[in-house]
């Protein structure tokens, strides 16, 4: 027992069309294929995690990336020692820093 709920595509959709809030704990993809890891970025709740197992062609591109939803903060570089005390506490789980 995983105590895994093993929901359809289908399934999928109907729940978040229902409620745009809701999202899966864990998004496994094997296929490597590009759209399908935009597809599972979108269902995946705040904190969820991907784990992509499949390869992508090199001309691959995943074009929705919600910084937040994955745990990443956009800071401008002068705020770099607020960075690293949000990683330091674990508020975030990476940072990216802008430069101007």
């Amino acid at each position: 027992e995983t105590n895994y709920e093993i929901i359809s595509p289908k399934e999928l959709k109907a729940k978040k069309q229902a409620d745009s809030s809701w999202g899966v704990d864990l998004v496994i993809d094997c296929s490597g294929h590009a759209p399908a890891i935009e597809e599972a970025l979108m269902l995946l709740r705040s904190g969820g995690t991907l784990c992509i197992f499949g390869v992508s062609s090199s001309e691959a591109r995943i074009r929705y990336i919600d910084y937040k939803k994955l745990g990443i903060e956009v800071y401008p570089l002068k705020e770099f020692k607020e960075a690293i005390r949000e990683l330091k506490k674990g508020s975030i789980a990476k940072a990216i820093f802008e430069i101007n």
